[in-house]
């Protein structure tokens, strides 16, 4: 049996995350309002400049992609998930500086009902993928094609700067940007930081507490004596 991969979102207490768990909607992001302002900027015209140097590709073939390229990136959405739940500067910088809560997600389910939905785990480095993309053309000239499926394509939207590496990004692949609609059984969990507001607690507790959320598993964020770091305690409500 397979196991299935767990995605978490770090959320802050307000309008926006309970809008979300109310209207069981996801957002899939343009890549230019990501917030990291060099991720999926890639340098189309210099790439496409260099594989006119290519053999087996023809002048028609670059045109060609290099619209579909474009295409693909004005119109693709992104939704980003962590498959770490323990790591603080996400609890820090994503959930209100650990007052917020983190949703944690069933992959397997979350994306069953979108068969195009595409997932890639983020790759780190200090270069942009530029050379490794060039690569994979150039392995595949004989049937080059920039499509969303296609693993050049997967490198652009996969890669960051090394500085991100703490987030252990996961990423969802829509062809559009828009919203996302998941079931209740795709939410697997739900943690709340270390300094979320009891009222705060109670408040999504009692959200949540309906028949279809009744799945739910419930943790409690808490320091680990002696060390830098998080544990979680299941609780019941």
């Amino acid at each position: 049996m397979t196991r299935s991969t767990s995605l978490f979102k770090f959320r802050p207490f307000n309008k926006t995350s309970i809008e979300l768990l109310v209207n069981r909607e996801l957002w899939f992001a343009r890549p230019d309002s990501l917030n990291d302002p060099f991720e999926c900027q890639f340098d189309f015209e210099a790439m496409f400049d260099e594989l006119n140097t290519l053999p087996n590709i023809t002048k028609s073939g670059i045109d060609r992609n290099k619209k579909n390229a474009f295409n693909i990136f004005n119109s693709l959405g992104i939704c980003s998930f962590s498959r770490t739940r323990k790591n603080q500067l996400m609890w820090t910088h994503y959930a209100d500086e650990h007052k917020g809560f983190c949703i944690g997600f069933n992959e397997a389910i979350l994306s069953k009902s979108e068969t195009a939905l595409k997932s890639v785990n983020v790759k780190y480095q200090s270069e942009t993928p530029k050379k490794v993309v060039l690569k994979k053309i150039e392995g595949n000239s004989d049937n080059v094609e920039l499509s969303l499926d296609s693993e050049a394509m997967y490198s652009i939207i996969g890669t960051k700067y090394t500085s991100w590496k703490y987030e252990r990004e996961r990423r969802l692949i829509m062809a559009s940007s828009n919203t996302y609609s998941f079931t209740p059984e795709s939410v697997v969990s739900i943690a709340l930081g270390l300094r979320m507001p009891k009222r705060d607690k109670d408040t999504l507790m009692q959200l949540l507490s309906t028949p279809q959320w009744s799945h739910l598993k419930w943790y409690q964020a808490e320091k680990v004596k002696g060390k830098f770091a998080l544990d979680f305690v299941q609780i019941k409500i």
